[in-house]
């Protein structure tokens, strides 16, 4: 085996994307109704009325955005390479001897492995941004180099024992 690639699922986020954003245009409009009434006209509301909606409209513009915001974070998702000298990831290259294990992890209940955690290796020093990467991970923000989320088609084989087949195979390559 000389290299596999992994291509983040990208149809879904597409069109999670297409959908949230238009849910997110129509409450912009509502939230401004004078500055954006042909977005108004165009979905049908009238705009008698909306400002007795109070703040509705700007709940559903957060809520919205955040969901788009989501949505293209993950369509910008990097590829992932994984070669006998280590797992790419975007610009990041870990070499397998840098890694000690690849530890799976779940949201809150435990319930569906939303993200991989690369446990270094004791004697690793950690890059800048690898030391960004565990910083950030402390405070919910999980994002490579040190958390791969699992996105990425794998067929129906989990990214944990992908990686850590390779791991085993040529941590000492």
């Amino acid at each position: 085996m000389a290299a596999l690639v992994f291509r983040p699922r990208r149809a879904v986020w597409a069109v999670s994307l297409v959908l949230f954003g238009s849910f997110f245009v129509g409450s912009l409009a509502m939230l401004l109704p004078t500055q954006l009434e042909p977005v108004l006209d165009v979905l049908g509301i009238e705009n008698n009325g909306l400002d007795e909606l109070g703040y509705f409209p700007v709940l559903l513009v957060l809520v919205f955005g955040f969901f788009v915001v989501l949505c293209a974070v993950r369509l910008m998702s990097p590829v992932l390479r994984v070669t006998r000298a280590g797992v790419e990831i975007g610009k990041s290259l870990l070499p397998w001897s840098d890694v000690d294990d690849f530890v799976p992890e779940s949201v809150r209940w435990g319930v569906t492995i939303t993200r991989i955690r690369v446990q270094y290796a004791a004697q690793h020093e950690l890059s800048r941004s690898e030391k960004r990467s565990v910083a950030l991970g402390r405070v919910g923000l999980y994002l490579p180099p040190t958390y791969i989320g699992v996105m990425y088609d794998t067929g129906r084989q989990p990214l944990a024992e992908i990686l850590r087949y390779w791991l085993v195979r040529y941590r000492d390559y």
